[in-house]
């Protein structure tokens, strides 16, 4: 059984920027997250069901690239990131793609795993 995509984030949905987008975290519950940046990754139906969005924070400065943390957040915690404005996803480095294209494989296999505990 294939592992369920993740949906294309809609970039006429205002609510929900587009993957690859630059966003800062905020009003959230977790204090310690709110300010931190990242990049939107999508969701999947579940999270779009609960009007969520999957993000992957940009390490702390000086930790490693490998050390980056995803996050589901409400698409209203979202802010976009203006300081890092006009590097979506087309404009994403060579590690920041395969980052992102790590922390999708391995969000569908998250997904997967839930489903199948829940059967």
């Amino acid at each position: 059984r294939p592992l369920p995509p993740l949906l294309p984030t809609m970039a006429a949905d205002a609510a929900v920027p587009a993957r690859g987008t630059a966003v800062r975290l905020s009003g959230l519950g977790k204090a310690e997250l709110n300010g931190r940046t990242g990049r939107v990754l999508g969701q999947t139906a579940a999270q779009r069901e609960q009007g969520r969005v999957a993000v992957l924070l940009d390490p702390e400065i000086g930790a490693p690239a490998a050390d980056a943390q995803q996050v589901s957040v409400r698409a209203s915690n979202l802010e976009l990131e203006t300081s890092r404005a006009g590097s979506e996803a087309p404009g994403l480095d060579v590690q920041e793609n395969a980052l992102l294209q790590d922390t999708e494989r391995q969000l569908q296999q998250h997904t997967a795993q839930l489903r199948g505990a829940f059967k």
